[in-house]
């Protein structure tokens, strides 16, 4: 009998055991993985804009891509896509947004949301575009972006913030062509040099560098004519006659003057079977137009300053895919997958820590290589006002 009540007693236990072990894992499966799972749209739909609202941009997506092709055909499907995409925006995942929003803007022009996808197409190009030492595809993409949404809304507010960011993304596609003719120069490629120089100012006839470039064209034509074998070289020292006409036509008075000047007196005896008057060198280098030492350096710091912030905007959205990939993992999980969710939940914890703590390292570095900056500026600047004292006083 006595055996017979303890197994009674055993088997409650036993009951209450499962049925507190129930209770936890409902306790433990939230409210928001019960929405996610659930066919509640209406709320679901209430709660993205509500995640999307407090920029739980996360949260707002993943509701967001449950309820999109249940409100597919009702007046609720432009804002449902629009604030996917902005959220996509506002989280650094410049590439999934860019092609959301084009894909808004195709589709729903007449949306009250429709100015604003424009624009928001526009800067995520403009956030995709690198320094000038890298592909410009997307600088292009940017200003043609930018051009569209001046066009079509004339009277926008950011409409002079458009056109500032337009003269930033040109400048960096000037230096960008600037560079690639001063490298084959640099490396002695005079032929490609001259056929990148001619195509920039084919191209950007307006480029701040065209004295350079113009200068450049000289020299890259001198040193191509002595390079060459002596039945091409009097063709070529013609070419840098020519090209010596055409810079002292537009720069009469440029610093430059002295030494294309010699290129071109040496290029006129050259061309005549004479010996050169005064040799020149290859090197580009001008003391009144390169930048001085502490010039160059400001411009190194300054790159290095956006390459930090690149790295930064790129990790964190990497770490933000991640998260996101892992956010879509546990809401497949099922609800008594304890296990598994802890184990999700870890992953994550993890990579958020570890994208706070090498945005916190860059931040560091970017704070200090600014403070280095403007140390160098404020330097650069006390120089300048001594020079510019030192001449009046001479004068």
């Amino acid at each position: 009998m006595t055996r017979h009540n303890n197994d009674v007693i055993a088997m409650r236990f036993r009951h209450i055991a499962l049925i507190l072990t129930a209770m936890a894992l409902l306790c433990g499966c939230s409210n928001y993985d019960r929405l996610v799972k659930g066919r509640d749209y209406q709320k679901q739909y209430e709660e993205a804009l509500r995640y999307y609202s407090i920029k739980k941009d996360n949260k707002a997506i993943a509701l967001f891509d449950n309820i999109e092709s249940i409100f597919s055909a009702t007046d609720r499907i432009d804002t449902i896509k629009f604030y996917k995409a902005k959220a996509n925006y506002r989280m650094g995942d410049y590439y999934t947004a860019v092609s959301l929003m084009d894909d808004f803007r195709k589709t729903f022009s007449r949306s009250p949301f429709a100015e604003e996808s424009e624009y928001l197409y526009a800067m995520c190009y403009y956030r995709l575009s690198p320094n000038p030492e890298l592909d410009q595809s997307n600088t292009a993409l940017a200003i043609n972006a930018f051009v569209e949404y001046i066009d079509r809304y004339p009277e926008s507010a950011r409409k002079q913030s458009c056109i500032e960011m337009i003269d930033e993304l040109q400048s960096r596609i000037y230096n960008k062509t600037f560079m690639v003719g001063q490298t084959y120069y640099n490396i002695g490629y005079y032929n490609s040099a001259i056929h990148s120089f001619r195509n920039t100012l084919k191209h950007y006839p307006e480029i701040p560098q065209r004295e350079q470039i113009l200068y450049l064209l000289v020299k890259a034509n001198y040193q191509y004519a002595k390079a060459s074998v002596a039945s091409k070289q009097r063709e070529r020292y013609y070419n840098t006659i020519d090209a010596y006409y055409n810079f002292v036509s537009e720069y009469p008075e440029s610093d430059y003057l002295p030494e294309v000047e010699r290129m071109y007196k040496n290029a006129v005896r050259l061309a005549r079977g004479e010996e050169a008057a005064e040799e020149v060198g290859k090197e580009f280098r001008l003391s009144s137009l390169d930048d001085s030492k502490l010039e160059k350096k400001a411009s190194r710091i300054a790159d290095r300053i956006e390459n930090n912030k690149i790295a930064a905007e790129s990790f964190v959205s990497n770490v933000d895919k991640s998260m996101k990939r892992i956010d879509k993992e546990r809401g497949r999980l099922l609800d008594d997958d304890d296990r598994a969710a802890a184990r999700l939940d870890r992953r994550q914890a993890k990579a958020a820590r570890r994208r706070d703590d090498i945005v916190r390292r860059l931040d560091n570095k970017t704070h200090a290589l600014e403070a280095k900056l403007d140390k160098l500026n404020r330097k650069i600047e006390a120089r300048k006002v001594s020079e510019t004292a030192k001449k009046e006083a001479a004068n």
